[in-house]
């Protein structure tokens, strides 16, 4: 992993493949560092999702390196895989729970992330009682208990309707520029990619690679009237045209 204190993920000429098949991913190298907001597009199949199992440390590259602490990654998936039995306040504490963080740091730090993420006067219902952006808001909070350097979003928004995600993509985009930890997100949306996005990186249809790295020339925080700017547009374009050429 490289030397420079800011980075939070590293992966080096990473390669996957499964047993008697071919590539998923092919010699992918990138860097998340401290405060950005690094997403992946690409077509289905190319090793989206593969890309961060590897970065969570659940599969290992077939070659090259992947550095990343695992002790500091907070990881939302599609799913927000939230236990039924438990009111959100106590889904919020499981995770700090599975690793034994003293009570009363839980308490507080639990105290805090639900009023950040919106969710104090809904921290006693439980999941069948919230709605599905509610849920993906317990789902966040149980990883920012915490106090990750590095989250991985695996396309939590995409089963929200248009006005939930928008909404959804404003609070991240908030909690993101108060805590900058480092981020990689997984999405099919060009339009979420480049609001959300400070680099956004396409993959090629399998097996993945990278074929292009596009910067997002907006600074944060981020006003959601700029969905409608003409720059915006231009950008979402560029990102556009390149995953087209990337199926030629």
């Amino acid at each position: 992993m490289t030397t420079d204190p800011s980075i939070v993920l590293d992966f080096n000429r990473v390669s996957k493949a499964f047993t008697d098949g071919p590539p998923i991913i092919s010699d992918i190298s990138l860097t998340v560092a401290r405060g950005q907001f690094l997403s992946i597009v690409g077509p289905s199949g190319c090793g989206k999702s593969t890309l961060l199992r590897i970065a969570a440390g659940l599969e290992k590259p077939t070659e090259g390196i992947c550095g990343v602490d695992n002790n500091s990654i907070g990881y939302v998936f599609q799913d927000p895989t939230l236990l039924p039995w438990r009111n959100a306040r106590s889904n919020i504490n499981l995770f700090a729970e599975l690793q034994l963080i003293d009570k009363l740091v839980v308490k507080d730090r639990v105290d805090d992330v639900v009023e950040l993420v919106g969710l104090r006067e809904h921290q006693e219902k439980y999941p069948r009682q919230l709605s599905g952006g509610m849920r993906m808001r317990v789902s966040l909070a149980r990883s920012l208990v915490l106090r990750p350097q590095l989250f991985l979003l695996d396309e939590p928004f995409s089963a929200l309707d248009e006005i939930n995600r928008q909404r959804l993509n404003d609070e991240i985009l908030q909690i993101f520029v108060q805590e900058q930890f480092g981020v990689l997100f997984v999405t099919h949306s060009v339009a979420e990619a480049v609001y959300l996005s400070s680099e956004i990186i396409v993959m090629s249809a399998p097996p993945g690679e990278i074929k292009k790295r596009i910067k997002v020339p907006f600074a944060y925080p981020r006003d959601p009237d700029l969905r409608y700017d003409p720059l915006f547009a231009s950008v979402a374009l560029e990102v556009s045209q390149s995953l087209r050429e990337t199926q030629i």
